[in-house]
């Protein structure tokens, strides 16, 4: 979630993959970019590529991070600061100060994250989200889903944090799933992010859906979620402003 704040999607999926492929080689040298065009090497199709980036991922541990350099890891499109914050994290990893998370509650989670300098309340959202499948987040500060509680329910300007914890409170204990109807709502249709999330469900890219938009689940009390967020590629991670100065979401 680092590498994708204040990254368009597409940007931020690619400078991800290098990361992960040069911690993935380390301690030989990471594998030349991909070059489109004649004479070039062919770019992977994006099923070759997810198996590849998942493959590389069990290689990503904090002490090969840390034997990395930082001419290595800026190669791979990370700027000053966000390396920084991996330095940070990676840190955090090693003094032990981030073990166990998988155990703590929400609340834990959230005070062991933010106390690392780099991380904000949009990082962890995502986190929790995505890599821990907490059932109950709701990242207010993720503006596609912001612009989906919008447009959902008819609202005249953008919803402030207190406003859509007050129309997200029917949908907990399972407000990640809302988040992420709310976050497909604010999709364009035909567009990568969108095709990403249709793949993933099993839809046709090309095939206009039969419904103008998608709806948020009826989700009775007790009654867990179907589908599994966590096997969703197409992410809220996928090009949302956060956490940085810039994003004004801090």
């Amino acid at each position: 979630a680092i590498v994708y704040q204040q990254l368009a999607g597409a940007a931020a999926g690619a400078i991800w993959r290098r990361t992960v492929a040069a911690v993935a080689a380390h301690p030989a040298p990471p594998p030349p970019r991909p070059i489109k065009g004649a004479g070039g090497a062919v770019q992977l199709d994006a099923a070759e590529a997810a198996s590849q980036l998942d493959t590389n991922l069990h290689k990503m541990v904090p002490e090969k991070v840390a034997e990395l350099s930082d001419e290595v890891l800026r190669e791979c499109g990370l700027s000053g600061g966000k390396l920084s914050y991996i330095r940070n994290l990676t840190q955090s990893f090693l003094e032990g100060s981030l073990d166990d998370l998988h155990t703590k509650d929400d609340a834990a989670v959230r005070a062991a994250l933010i106390a690392v300098k780099g991380i904000g309340p949009w990082t962890v959202d995502m986190f929790m989200m995505f890599t821990l499948n907490r059932p109950d987040v709701l990242p207010t500060g993720d503006l596609g889903v912001c612009k989906g509680f919008e447009e959902h329910f008819g609202l005249k300007s953008r919803p402030t944090p207190k406003v859509m914890e007050q129309l997200a409170a029917p949908y907990a204990p399972y407000r990640s799933c809302l988040s992420w109807y709310m976050w497909r709502i604010d999709t364009p249709r035909g567009s990568p992010k969108k095709k990403a999330a249709q793949k993933a469900e099993g839809e046709s890219p090309g095939k206009k859906a039969k419904r103008g938009k998608a709806q948020p689940p009826v989700l009775p009390r007790g009654e867990p979620p179907q589908e599994g967020l966590s096997e969703v590629p197409g992410s809220l991670a996928s090009g949302m402003p956060c956490d940085g100065p810039a994003s004004g979401m801090k």
